[in-house]
């Protein structure tokens, strides 16, 4: 978010304000506003709690808010929930459950991370077991890894395409193709004209927009980005992410994506003004949660060290690598080049 808010979405860094959990539950009072709750996969099942407990508060007080905390859907029970509804032709398994896959090849990744795979594509049982030992003897913890089949969806020119598509408040938006021969695609290493055509009409149309609001609402997820691919005209879902790589000026690629990356940027910026809080500000009071002031206290050095950090102008790396949620306010946007008001 803050590099989108340092790039595409400059003129709305005085609306979006991303506001770190371990504050958040420290504070007696929140100004209005649309909060979203982000990187809820990621949450501890305490601190899953507390924000629930949070999110409550403030739908109490008629703000809205996007996603919950303890019931909207992690990776494994929306891969498994696709599987089981016909959707996605692949499964997925976590491997403290000791239920292995039906069907080879598969691959090793982290349940609640968004690294990508761990392993190559293992094609054997036997392969299986033995690259669970060599994660085992690296320190790895099975506690935490995801068996997932693999699943085929290139063309029979051997192209995968990874497409991205945007939830924001019931909206959907269309992010971007990524085409490359690897099966693992996280960036664009395949660039040809004709590839660069079928992104722009993937932005302009929103073809998938119907399949794609279904899967939100099955995971009941407001606010996320859903990375999938096509086979046979069924989408095949990788991940849902919560607080997801948004957009920066570094991922235009090349100059022939520029206008592809402008009206995906425009897009965005209108679904995220469509949901931002427009009443006058005000604040709502947020219940003190039993032991907070004592887990405060505990970490009285720890805030005072952050907080002279911040004075400094340091605390940024820390804070990037913080799980976040919003909050959204509707404000008069900053011209793109001026300097927003703190």
């Amino acid at each position: 978010m803050r590099e989108y808010l340092d790039s595409w979405g400059r003129d709305l860094a005085g609306a979006i304000t991303p506001l770190v959990y371990e504050d958040l539950f420290h504070c007696r009072m929140l100004r209005t506003g649309t909060y979203i709750f982000s990187d809820v996969e990621r949450l501890r099942p305490t601190d899953a709690q507390r924000a629930a407990d949070i999110r409550t508060a403030l739908a109490r007080a008629g703000l809205r808010v996007l996603n919950d905390p303890l019931r909207s859907m992690r990776r494994y029970e929306l891969l498994r929930a696709l599987h089981r509804e016909g959707i996605n032709q692949f499964n997925v398994y976590r491997v403290r459950d000791d239920e292995r896959p039906r069907r080879f090849p598969v691959f090793l990744r982290i349940e609640n991370d968004h690294g990508g795979s761990l392993t190559g594509l293992i094609p054997t049982a036997e392969a299986l077991d033995t690259a669970l030992r060599e994660l085992q003897r690296t320190g790895r913890n099975d506690e935490d890894l995801l068996i997932t089949e693999f699943c085929d969806t290139s063309s029979h020119h051997g192209v995968y395409r990874k497409y991205s598509a945007f939830m924001i408040g019931g909206r959907v938006v269309p992010g971007h193709v990524f085409y490359a021969h690897e099966w693992l695609v996280k960036f664009p290493s395949l660039l040809e004209p004709e590839m660069l055509a079928e992104e722009q009409r993937y932005i302009d149309t929103n073809p998938h927009e119907e399949q794609l609001l279904a899967i939100f609402r099955l995971a009941r997820i407001d606010y996320g980005r859903i990375d999938y691919a096509v086979l046979d005209g069924t989408l095949q879902v990788w991940e849902l992410n919560t607080n997801p790589w948004i957009m920066s000026y570094r991922d235009i690629g090349s100059e022939e994506r520029l206008p592809a990356r402008v009206a995906g940027a425009a897009a965005l910026r209108a679904a995220f003004m469509a949901i931002a809080d427009q009443r006058p500000p005000a604040r709502v009071p947020i219940p003190l949660q039993a032991g907070v002031f004592d887990s405060w206290r505990a970490s009285l050095p720890t805030h005072l060290g952050r907080a002279l950090l911040r004075r400094t102008g340091l605390l940024w790396h820390e804070e990037t690598l913080r799980t976040t949620l919003l909050r959204l306010r509707g404000r008069q946007p900053t011209p793109p080049g001026a300097t927003p008001s703190t």
